[in-house]
């Protein structure tokens, strides 16, 4: 709002002692503390996962997974137009777009991929709709860290779209579930999903997958967040845009530097650290380089 003297009506535009003004302003405001709180710091665990998958050892389920991330796009390379999700048998579009988290157990797992009715009971993989068996490779590895990727089921070879990552170490999924691939980034964003969960499941906040899509390197912004601009021609009022947080890689002498830079860029990049020493320094350097 102009009124107080901001040089912009877009709060990403703003500079970092206007945005300290805000939250005092919107306290003495009766137009603008009667409205929704607003945001104004990056949210600290961001809106983006990244994950691997293990071709090699359950293609199956990898390529019906990626094919879902894809919303009707190849494969095979990159698009510069979006266009619709092919219709399932179901009669949904065959995406993970706006679906949701619909279990999310603290200690143990969160699972989506229910994009039919979105409680755990539906869902429908690419293979004409039909539910696919369960690849013995996958079967084989083991739920034994956080972050592992994996597929919902209802027993055996009954795969379909559903999918959960772990939270922890579950040697009771080891052999009923077909694991196909591992979070490589986003690890926060897995940490704030387990504080919504809750012994039944049950999120007690609705989780959604704004949208997905296949990470190409160097091209696809890896980390960042969802914006909900001001959108007069929505009929919601809002568009949700997605706000890219610059990554930093930093090398520094001890752990106390470390965390100096990491407080002084808060929530505004994502940050990779590392301590140098004399024996590690160059190898340090080529990562940095080729990162």
């Amino acid at each position: 709002d102009t009124r107080y003297g901001f040089s912009s009506k877009d709060l990403r535009l703003l500079g970092g002692s206007e945005v300290s003004r805000i939250p005092d302003l919107m306290a003495s405001d009766h137009e603008w503390s009667s409205k929704s709180p607003i945001e104004c710091r990056p949210p600290v665990a961001g809106n983006r996962v990244i994950v691997k998958l293990f071709w090699d050892v359950a293609p199956l389920a990898c390529a019906n997974f990626a094919t879902l991330c894809a919303n009707g796009s190849s494969l095979g390379g990159k698009v510069s137009k979006t266009k619709p999700a092919p219709i399932g048998e179901s009669g949904k579009p065959l995406t993970y777009r706006n679906s949701t988290m619909h279990r999310i157990v603290p200690g143990f797992i969160c699972q989506g991929g229910d994009f039919v009715f979105g409680n755990g009971s539906g869902g429908e993989s690419i293979y004409n709709g039909k539910k696919f068996k369960d690849e013995r490779s996958g079967l084989q590895l083991k739920h034994d860290r956080k972050g592992v990727l994996s597929m919902g089921n209802s027993g055996k070879n009954s795969n379909s779209s559903q999918f959960f990552f772990t939270f922890n170490s579950t040697p009771q999924c080891d052999g009923k579930h077909v694991v196909f691939g591992q979070l490589v980034s986003g690890d926060q964003i897995l940490d704030y999903l387990e504080t919504v969960g809750s012994k039944d499941g049950t999120p007690i906040v609705p989780v959604t997958i704004t949208d997905c899509g296949i990470y190409y390197p160097l091209e696809t912004p890896s980390s960042g967040y969802w914006y909900d601009q001001p959108d007069s021609d929505s009929y919601t009022g809002i568009s949700s845009i997605f706000i890219v947080r610059p990554r930093v890689g930093i090398v520094a002498p001890s752990t106390a530097v470390v965390e100096r830079f990491q407080k002084a860029l808060g929530t505004n990049c994502a940050v990779v650290a590392s301590t140098a020493t004399e024996e590690n320094i160059n190898g340090l350097l080529d990562i940095l380089l080729e990162w």
